[in-house]
């Protein structure tokens, strides 16, 4: 998507985009099912993952085509326009001025996501473990 620059915004996820994903999805799908997940925690895992990549993208081609890194405006016009002590930690935050367009924002998303799928698959083998005991 990144690639595709301008024509991104055009690029809906239809057939012509998934077959392009279809192998590396497969190879995620199976690693899921070997470590134990069920269908459908996979098939949800696989659309978040899918979510979060395309919207480090358009925030990617965004911000790379002179747009304007809109969080930082919206937040700090929010926090500005309430009393500053109820909203001391997002003020604070807000003002630290963090780059949420970076890369280091994928790679967290990316992290949290791989952090999560670790969290499901210890629930699905502890609720196996229940099953045969």
């Amino acid at each position: 998507m990144i690639a595709a620059d301008a024509l991104a915004e055009h690029l809906m996820p239809d057939g012509s985009l998934y077959v392009r994903f279809i192998e590396p999805a497969e190879a995620i799908a199976k690693k899921l099912t070997e470590a134990g997940l069920d269908d459908e925690t996979i098939v949800r895992s696989l659309a978040l993952l899918t979510n979060i990549c395309w919207a480090y993208a358009r925030d990617a081609l965004f911000v790379s085509r002179g747009g304007e890194r809109i969080r930082p405006r919206l937040d700090r016009a929010a926090v500005e326009e309430r009393d500053p002590q109820m909203f001391e930690h997002l003020g604070r935050i807000v003002e630290r001025g963090f780059d949420t367009y970076d890369r280091r924002q994928l790679e967290m998303s990316v992290e949290v996501f791989l952090r999560g799928i670790e969290a499901l698959l210890a629930r699905a083998r502890a609720a196996s473990a229940q099953e045969d005991v």
